[in-house]
């Protein structure tokens, strides 16, 4: 059965002729066969063989683009943040005088890399500044060598509702850097644990979740998550755990990790 796409919004292509582009998911709309002929009785496109029922992409705002796209929503899927600051870095490349590309090609890659620039200035501000998170509170414990993973993976976290609480945003200048963590830990829902050899080595790192992993003993609830970044030897405390695997598909792993939020959420 085709996959169904619940909403329109910032969708990014996985398969197809335009893997890894990023646009608007503005329509849907149905290719019949070359040699349909159209009939009356056909006023459900179901019952109609070899229809393909695809969606409708501009890859830039819908002013800018050139073009539209009918594709398959077995190629789409939802962009995260992640996507679009990856998407953006490519773009910016791609769009630099030195590569020799047709116009044509030139201008969809602007349309594209605009499009993307708004998105995520709206996102952010929205994010930041205007919505104010009404989901569980969590301590992002991470190794300062992951940081700018540890920043992508807030940005989803607040797209989806929730508060993270990362220390680069929430310790202020003068204020005590312990006592600041020792209050993000303790009002903290959750803790998710960025695992990675810089992780494990870091005696700072292994005392932020430890704190929270005596809190779940204690009263038998799930709050601490660990976090698969990058292969490493994982805590002997956290082996039992089932990790959310970042390694090769931040998606994948960002749908498991907001999937069990959710779900503990709702229990607590």
């Amino acid at each position: 059965m085709p996959k169904e796409m619940d909403r329109y919004g910032t969708v990014k292509v996985i398969s197809g002729k335009f893997k890894g582009r990023i646009g608007y998911y503005d329509d849907d709309d149905s290719i019949f066969p070359e040699n349909y002929e159209w009939n009356e009785e056909d006023d459900d496109d179901e019952t109609i063989e070899g229809i393909i029922h695809v969606a409708i992409v501009y890859f830039g705002h819908f002013s800018l683009a050139t073009e539209h796209h009918g594709i398959s929503y077995d190629d789409l899927e939802y962009a995260s943040m992640y996507d679009l600051v990856n998407r953006k870095a490519e773009l910016t490349k791609l769009c630099s005088p030195y590569n020799k590309i047709s116009y044509k090609k030139l201008c969809g890659y602007f349309s594209e890399l605009h499009y993307i620039e708004t998105t995520l200035l709206n996102q952010i501000v929205e994010q930041r500044y205007m919505n104010k998170p009404n989901g569980a509170k969590i301590f992002i414990s991470h190794s300062s060598l992951d940081k700018p993973f540890a920043k992508m993976l807030c940005m989803d976290l607040e797209a989806n509702g929730y508060a993270p609480w990362l220390d680069e945003w929430d310790i202020k200048v003068g204020e005590s850097i312990p006592e600041r963590i020792s209050d993000g830990l303790e009002e903290a829902d959750f803790v998710i644990v960025i695992l990675s050899g810089n992780a494990v080595s870091s005696k700072w790192v292994e005392r932020e979740w430890q704190t929270k992993y005596w809190n779940e003993i204690q009263h038998n609830r799930i709050h601490v998550l660990p976090l698969l970044l990058k292969d490493c030897k994982i805590p002997e405390l956290l082996k039992t755990k089932k990790y959310a695997d970042f390694r090769n598909d931040f998606n994948s792993g960002l749908r498991d990790l907001l999937e069990a939020l959710e779900t503990l959420y709702k229990k607590k």
